[in-house]
Formats: C-alpha cells, sequence, structure tokens
C-alpha cells in the first residue's frame, strides 16, 4: 500500500489540463473523459484518487468519470462511451466544436449547414468533426474550414477527407476547382474511412498545374 499524498492547494486552485483529446494525463497514465469536455486550452478538471479509483470532476464540482487506477505507467484507460455523449444537447456539442476553430463564426456557419442537410445524422456529423480535431493540429483543421467554406463544401466527410489526404500540404496559391463527393445521401456515410481513389480525387485538385 502507498501513502496517501494529499493534492496540494495550488493543484486545486489551477486544476489538471485536459487534453484535445478529450483526455487527462496523470501520473503517466492517460484518462478519457466524456465526449465535449475539452472546451479550449484553459480546460481543467479536478482529479482525487479513492480507494484505487481516479474520480475526475469539473472545476465546479460536477463528476465526469471514474476510473480504475493501473499498475504503471504509460496506460490507456478508455471508456468508449465517453467517445459519443448521446445526453448532450446537439448546440453543446457545436459550441464545442465551435469554440476550437480560430475562425469561430465560420465554424458556426460551417456546422449550421451541417444541421440542415443532415438533421437526421448531425451528431454523426459533428463527432466525425471532433475527431478531426482531436487528431490534426489547429493550423490545419482551421484550413481545412477556410477550404469547405470557400468551396461550400458543407459535409464532415469533406472536411475529413481534405485533412486525410493531404490536399492542405499541397495547397498552392493557384485558383483549383473542387467538388463535393457524391450526392448529401452517399455522405451520411461519414464514419467510413475514404478509400484510396477517394484521397487520390482529392490530392489531384490541389496539385498546380
Amino acid at each position: 500500500l502507498q501513502p496517501y499524498i494529499p493534492v496540494t492547494s495550488s493543484t486545486l486552485e489551477s486544476g489538471h489540463k485536459v487534453q484535445r483529446t478529450n483526455t487527462l494525463r496523470y501520473k503517466g497514465n492517460t484518462y478519457s473523459l466524456p465526449f465535449g469536455t475539452y472546451r479550449g486550452e484553459e480546460t481543467r478538471v479536478l482529479v482525487d484518487e479513492e480507494n484505487g479509483t481516479l474520480v475526475i470532476k469539473t472545476m465546479d464540482g460536477e463528476l465526469l468519470a471514474k476510473h480504475l487506477i493501473p499498475a504503471g505507467r504509460g496506460n490507456k484507460v478508455i471508456n468508449h462511451n465517453h467517445q459519443r455523449d448521446k445526453s448532450t444537447s446537439i448546440q453543446k456539442l457545436c459550441d464545442q466544436v465551435k469554440v476550437q476553430f480560430t475562425n469561430q463564426s465560420g465554424a458556426e456557419i460551417f456546422l449550421s449547414k451541417l444541421k440542415e442537410r443532415y438533421p437526421r445524422y448531425i451528431r454523426d456529423q459533428i463527432t466525425v468533426m471532433s475527431n478531426c480535431l482531436a487528431k490534426y493540429a489547429q493550423e490545419d483543421t482551421d484550413k481545412a474550414l477556410d477550404m469547405c467554406l470557400e468551396k461550400s463544401l458543407f459535409s464532415a466527410n469533406d472536411f475529413k477527407s481534405i485533412l486525410s489526404s493531404g490536399a492542405i500540404i499541397k495547397e498552392n496559391h493557384n485558383e483549383v476547382e473542387i467538388k463535393s463527393l457524391g450526392t448529401p445521401e452517399t455522405q451520411l456515410m461519414v464514419n467510413i474511412k475514404p478509400n484510396k481513389s477517394t484521397i487520390d480525387v482529392y490530392q489531384n485538385l490541389f496539385k498546380s498545374k
């Protein structure tokens, strides 16, 4: 048994930083947090250890998650229910995504278009957006959003494809034409990984003439 080490007052006041991936790094391990916990660089949570369990709360004391503390370091402790929080309203999810972009007004326009085009699948669309924001650097996601707005590509799948195809790296100052891939019906398959032909199309769209 390890001796109890109380959390210092400074830690209680400042909290522990939440990562963009909605995770918390604590004593060498990574713990998942509910989808949408991250609200920007200043997002913090309170942490306490109770009988081998890590208890994570908001700075206001609201319970966010409980995890069994594993032995050793370098572990990833994931609650897969955290990846999709059905209890959170669509508007709240949109707000959580919007604040992660530099151009928040542009993000609001993009998200509004998603709600118009995919009312039955908007939660899946937002989940794709959130996963991309966690995976890619903010500079790249900002550029992908700008491309989508400029070319009227209002689909989370287009946003994801631009990032995964490397189109941002290949972007140049020449004017190029880009067309949305597929109809609104086909783009409902937002969780299917783009195949090679889809990636090739996006890469070719951004090659210089």
